[in-house]
Order: C-alpha cells, then structure tokens, then sequence
C-alpha cells in the first residue's frame, strides 16, 4: 500500500520500489542474510492458527516484505477496498475465515496454496 500510494502516478517508479522492498526475497540476492522462501513457507505464514507463536522468531524479511506481496496479490484480485472489507466483516462479529471468504470468494484454507504458489513463483522468476 504504502508503493502504491508513493508511487500511483508511475508503473515503472512502483516496480523499482518494489524490486528494493523485496531484495532479500529476490533469488540473486547478494546479501549474506538473504531469504529463499518456498511454498510451504509461505503456506504456513498464512496459517493464523499456527503462526502467532513463530512471530517474534520469523525472519523480518519474511514479516515485511512477503507480506507486501500477499497484500500486493490480494488487492490485484479484490481492488485496495478490500482490505478494509475485510476488517468491516470481522467487525460485524464474523471471523476472520467468514470475512476472508465473504470478501475474496474462496475460503482461506483454499486460497493458502494459491496465494503462496503465486508469490513463490513471482519471486523465483525474480518478478
């Protein structure tokens, strides 16, 4: 969200921001302490129920800038509105699988592997 408000005005502004946000996914990172995610990685950050007790030891690269990806891929399907959508559902007393659904159309459980599949594969061909 924050590329694409920074940079709205230019397509080609917004990828270069976003090559440098993700460099430590990117598969020729030069850095010592570069991140190679794989779908089950993916997979298993996007599991809520397993995920909270391995936050504070997931690696920030993972935390910031796989999370911009998965935001990336979820407004290209939904439009940035849809995010908030998701927050409103919740707050009608409904949880975050009921919301998720109501909003993208798939439950969460069966959008983990395609979301995680497409992030992997974008960032493998180094996109």
């Amino acid at each position: 969200m924050e590329n694409a408000a920074a940079n709205h005005t230019s397509f080609d502004s917004y990828m270069r921001f976003r090559a440098v946000d993700s460099k430590l996914l990117h598969p020729e990172c030069p850095y010592v302490f570069c991140v190679k995610v794989n779908k089950q990685q993916v997979q298993d950050f996007l599991s809520i129920s397993n995920f909270s007790p391995k936050w504070l030891t997931t690696d920030p690269a993972i935390k910031n800038e796989l999370s911009a990806r998965l935001i990336e891929v979820l407004v290209a399907l939904k439009g940035p509105d849809s995010l908030t959508a998701v927050y409103e559902y919740i707050a009608t007393g409904k949880s975050f699988d009921q919301a998720f659904e109501h909003v993208y159309g798939i439950s969460h459980e069966l959008a983990k592997p395609i979301l995680a599949s497409i992030v992997v594969d974008q960032i493998a061909a180094g996109k």
